[in-house]
C-alpha cells in the first residue's frame, strides 16, 4: 500500500514549521505511516529532496486555491503573504534544499501556475514567460534566503513590473508576431537599461 501523500506532506511541514532545522530523515518523519516503505518512497520521488519540492508545491498551492484570484499580482500577493507567515518553513526549506539545489523544479511549478491562471492560448512565446517567472521566482528565493528581510509591501512592489508584464502578455489581444516582436525587444531593451 502507498503511502498517503497529504499526511506525508503534513508530517513534513509540522517537522520543519517549529524550529530551525539542519538535517532531515524521511525514515525518520515518514516511518511510523502505515504503508512506509523506504525503497518505494525514493523510487517514487527520486530523494528527499524531491519530495520537498513537491510538498512546498502543493502548499502553495493550497493556498493560492482559497483565494483563487483572477489577476495574477493579486495571487502574487497572496504568496507573499503566505511565505511570511509560514516564514520557519520556508527558510528551513531553503536551507536543506541549498545542499541539493531545487530551484529548477519549483521555477517550473511557478511557471506551470502561471500558465495555469490563462484560459486562452497566450498570444506570446513561452521564452518570455519562462524569463518573467524565473526573474519573480529569484527575487522570492532571494528574500526568503535573506531570512525575509523586509516587508512584503516592499517585494511586492520591487515585483510589480515583472508582474504587470506577465499579465499584460497573458491577457493582451495582441495578434501579430511582428507587434509581439516589437514588444519584447523593447521590454527587455528598457530593461537592461534600467538594470545598468
Amino acid at each position: 500500500m502507498p503511502i498517503n501523500f497529504r499526511h506525508a506532506q503534513e508530517l513534513i511541514y509540522e517537522r520543519l514549521s517549529k524550529e530551525e532545522v539542519t538535517t532531515l530523515s524521511i525514515t525518520k518523519v515518514l516511518g511510523q505511516m502505515p504503508g512506509f516503505n523506504r525503497q518505494a518512497f525514493y523510487k517514487k520521488y527520486k530523494n528527499k529532496f524531491y519530495f520537498l519540492g513537491i510538498c512546498v508545491n502543493s502548499k502553495i498551492r493550497e493556498e493560492m486555491m482559497m483565494y483563487n484570484y483572477p489577476k495574477l499580482k493579486d495571487n502574487f500577493y497572496v504568496l507573499l503573504h503566505h511565505i511570511k507567515r509560514e516564514e520557519i518553513f520556508y527558510k528551513n526549506v531553503y536551507s536543506l534544499a541549498s545542499k541539493r539545489c531545487i530551484c529548477e523544479q519549483l521555477q517550473n511549478y511557478l511557471h506551470d501556475f502561471v500558465k495555469e491562471k490563462h484560459d486562452e492560448q497566450p498570444i506570446f512565446s513561452k521564452e518570455v514567460l519562462k524569463r518573467e517567472t524565473d526573474a519573480i521566482y529569484k527575487r522570492i528565493y532571494h528574500w526568503v534566503s535573506h531570512d525575509c528581510y523586509g516587508e512584503v509591501k516592499q517585494i511586492y512592489k520591487e515585483l510589480e513590473t515583472s508582474m504587470a508584464h506577465l499579465e499584460f502578455l497573458c491577457n493582451s489581444n495582441l495578434r501579430t508576431s511582428e507587434l509581439l516582436t516589437n514588444f519584447e525587444n523593447e521590454h527587455w531593451k528598457f530593461r537592461r537599461l534600467n538594470v545598468d
